[in-house]
């Protein structure tokens, strides 16, 4: 493995113990798929990749681009990397809310089948 490939399982890793930690601090937060939508977007929002502007073969987490692209570059371009992950949380949030959706549709006809 090279050191980009490396530098994402890396990323990868942090997002998943971040997701964990955050898991843990938000288990007062009711209802679970709350919660769980929360935990989701936090991380997605971490390993969406964007492309890097000076150099496109290379790609980084979407919202470190943007921050620099936005805040740092003189002549920045963050549009791109905005995009990339504003359609990456919004679908991660459409996947979460069908998935509890889904969840309390099937709990609900299996507590129907079980009372008659």
């Amino acid at each position: 493995m090279t050191d980009y490939d490396w530098a994402w399982v890396i990323i990868a890793g942090a997002a998943v113990v971040g997701g964990f930690g955050l898991w843990r601090l938000t288990r007062w937060l009711r209802p679970m798929w709350l919660r769980a939508t929360l935990v989701a977007l936090v991380m997605a929002l971490f390993v969406i990749p964007a492309p890097i502007p000076s150099q496109l073969e290379f790609w980084a987490p979407a919202l470190v681009v943007y921050l620099f692209e936005a805040f740092l570059q003189t002549s920045g371009s963050p549009g791109q990397s905005g995009r990339l992950l504003l359609l990456g949380l919004l679908s991660v949030l459409v996947l979460c809310l069908a998935t509890a959706a889904i969840l309390r549709f099937t709990r609900e006809r299996l507590e129907r089948a079980a009372e008659d």
